[in-house]
């Protein structure tokens, strides 16, 4: 007797192939905003990091209407100052 091959079904073909579109576009876009961020804090200092998440965002979503802020946040009054340091 001659195996019998397994039919494909060709909606379970584009469903699989849609899920991997979408996941590659999710993917790239991923990929070049933090090559975009790393490049602009590496051009701007680091200081600028948070105006260079805000310009991706609001590249991507412009009606988003997202504004970098005007000062850099201040401490509150009263408030004591926390040290965080990259040890654990």
């Amino acid at each position: 007797m001659i195996p019998r091959s397994r039919r494909r079904f060709i909606a379970d073909q584009r469903g699989a192939l849609r899920q991997l579109t979408i996941g590659g576009v999710v993917l790239s876009v991923a990929l070049n905003a933090v090559l975009f961020v790393q490049t602009y804090a590496r051009q701007a200092g680091d200081v600028s990091v948070q105006d260079a998440v805000v310009s991706v965002i609001g590249a991507m979503f412009p009606s988003a209407g997202l504004k970098a802020p005007s000062s850099p946040p201040t401490a509150a009054p009263g408030a004591s100052p926390v040290v965080v340091t990259g040890a654990s």
